[in-house]
Formats: structure tokens, sequence, C-alpha cells
């Protein structure tokens, strides 16, 4: 088996812990030990935007359906909403539990749930 190494990025700090494709844009999302979020442009292999919310280790990052807000949970005990095009944090949602994973439901969900059309539901296991 061939494996090809096709992009190298610099200036990360720290373990990189996880990664995430966007759904329709050639950007690569990485979170690593220093509790920082990397957008990364894979066009030029370069960091364009770093974002900074959470104050442990970002152990999650989901985007909404429509591509335009990531979701990002952490150890820190909060569920961080972000503009991920222009780096703004929307709102931090203290959830009093360390997050492992959040996961983005597909948009009939709600009704099938009895969820307010435009509201987040949490839900904790």
């Amino acid at each position: 088996v061939r494996q090809y190494c096709t992009h190298n990025f610099k200036d990360l700090v720290g373990v990189v812990s996880l990664v995430r494709f966007h759904p329709t844009e050639l950007m690569l999302f990485s979170s690593s030990s220093d509790n920082l979020i990397r957008i990364w442009d894979l066009n030029s292999s370069r960091c364009i935007m770093i974002l900074d919310g959470h104050v442990s280790h970002v152990t999650s990052l989901a985007f909404t359906n429509d591509g335009k807000h990531l979701i990002s949970g952490g150890r820190d005990k909060v569920i961080n909403i972000w503009s991920w095009s222009d780096g703004e944090l929307i709102k931090t949602l203290p959830v009093f539990e360390s997050i492992e994973g959040v996961v983005i439901l597909p948009s009939n969900i709600n009704t099938l749930l009895g969820i307010a059309k435009h509201s987040v539901a949490i839900a904790t296991a």
C-alpha cells in the first residue's frame, strides 16, 4: 500500500488531537494540546485563522448543516458556537460536564424530537 503526504502544515504547537474537513470549502480545522482551533487553507497549506475560546483540551468539532458555523466542545465543560469565516465566537453554552463529542443532527430531526425549529438541544449521556 502506497501512502502519500499531500500537505505539510507548519506553525503547529503541541500534539494535534483532532482534525475535521469543512463539508464544502477546501479548509481543514484542527485542535491541539494548546486548546486552540486552527483553520487551514488546503490550497496554500497555511493557517489562516486561530479560534481561541477554550481553556482546556478541545475534544470535538462539528459543522452545522449549512456549513456556516463550527461547534466545538471540550473538557472545559462548554460548547462554543463559532462563525468560522470571521472567527467570531457567537455563543458559549456551559454544560457542566466534560464534552467528548458533539454531533449536529439533520435539520428534519427537530420535528421527530419535538424541538422548536430554531433552537439548540443539548443531550448528555
